[in-house]
């Protein structure tokens, strides 16, 4: 019994071991060569990154701080948290037949925004984003992760709004070669918009990436959000 439980914790410590170095030779694959500046030095936004015992404890979020920023601009003051989820077993209930599922590891990351008008009303949450890498049984596992020095708080339209733009990886791959979705988002509390696509590092491919954007998107929104996709994506080749 003592042998069986050692090869049983044997196992387990050498699976997390394995998943660990997989994930960390992932994040050290996909450091950029070119970064976006976390503040925009050609814009009057001043902010600064917040550590977390700076967010106020009111704040529900959900999920592992990997960013915190705040700043102020004509509407009050803003706090934009970045955070993971970690991964996890999910079960799909809806693609197959009557007591059948699909089943895989997924993980989560969310953005929230939060803004302080000035008034009585202190800060309320004025955005909530969320994104999920799902992969199948036949993946080695999912990554999803924000890409380092991503995230530019700026004023494209110089209106006193801010804009946020917020850079994020997935793929099934969690190490391996092949295929990465990388997704560039413009949020300003009235439109938001993405830009999104693939490359595969190793073999230096990158498609053109596709814009979503509602009919009266400003240019400058779409044209920021299409040459960061490009900016970022090349670099990795």
């Amino acid at each position: 019994m003592s042998r069986l439980l050692f090869l049983c914790c044997s196992f387990l410590f050498i699976s997390s071991v394995v998943m660990g170095q997989n994930t960390r030779n992932l994040e050290r694959t996909l450091q950029p060569k070119w970064k976006m500046q976390i503040y925009d030095k050609e814009s009057p936004v001043k902010a600064k990154t917040l550590l977390y015992n700076d967010i106020p404890k009111t704040f529900d979020f959900r999920g592992t701080v990997m960013e915190s920023i705040s700043w102020k601009d004509k509407e009050g003051e803003k706090i934009l948290i970045l955070t993971t989820t970690g991964y996890f077993p999910y079960r799909d209930l809806s693609q197959k037949g009557f007591g059948q599922y699909s089943s895989g590891t997924k993980g989560e990351i969310y953005m929230y925004m939060f803004t302080n008008k000035d008034d009585d009303n202190g800060y309320v949450m004025t955005m909530k984003m969320y994104d999920v890498v799902p992969c199948g049984e036949g993946s080695p596992a999912p990554y999803i992760g924000y890409v380092p020095m991503g995230t530019v708080v700026t004023d494209l339209d110089n209106d006193g709004v801010t804009e946020v733009i917020v850079s994020y990886v997935t793929s099934c791959n969690d190490g391996e070669k092949g295929e990465y979705d990388l997704k560039v988002m413009l949020f300003n509390g009235e439109e938001n918009l993405l830009a999104k696509g693939a490359f595969i590092p190793s073999e230096g491919k990158v498609d053109k990436p596709v814009v979503e954007k509602a009919d009266k998107t400003k240019k400058v929104f779409s044209k920021s959000v299409e040459e960061g996709w490009k900016k970022i994506a090349n670099s990795f080749k």
